[in-house]
């Protein structure tokens, strides 16, 4: 094993992570009508298979978050269903990199949270 710090696993808080290597948030458009799409799980899929120890998702879309933002402040039930949709489609892609769905749900109610906040 390389005796480099970055290839040592580091526990953060009571987060272990295999490495340092961090792969960051970036907007890839890959996604289609706002929904994330196969190429795109597929895409982060990839990368956790290459060794990065930990990885940031950003915004699926261009806009992503200004949709979040009419979404909380709408009333209708369908725009609420096409959230929650997207919520899956995250547990989706979560599952596909193998990262604990319930850190993919606290970082949705985090955005949800920023996002009413604005």
């Amino acid at each position: 094993m390389i005796n480099d710090p970055v290839f040592q696993p580091i526990t953060i808080n009571k987060l272990e992570i295999k490495n340092r290597i961090c792969l960051p948030a970036m907007h890839l458009n890959m996604a289609e009508d706002y929904l994330v799409t196969d190429q795109l799980v597929d895409f982060y899929a990839e990368r956790a298979r290459g060794g990065a120890g930990l990885g940031g998702m950003s915004d699926a879309v261009a806009g992503e978050v200004a949709l979040a933002g009419r979404l909380t402040g709408a009333v209708g039930l369908d725009r609420w269903v096409e959230l929650w949709e997207k919520i899956g489609g995250l547990a989706m892609r979560a599952e596909r990199v193998n990262l604990d769905r319930k850190q993919v749900i606290l970082s949705a109610f985090m955005d949800l949270q920023s996002t009413a906040r604005q």
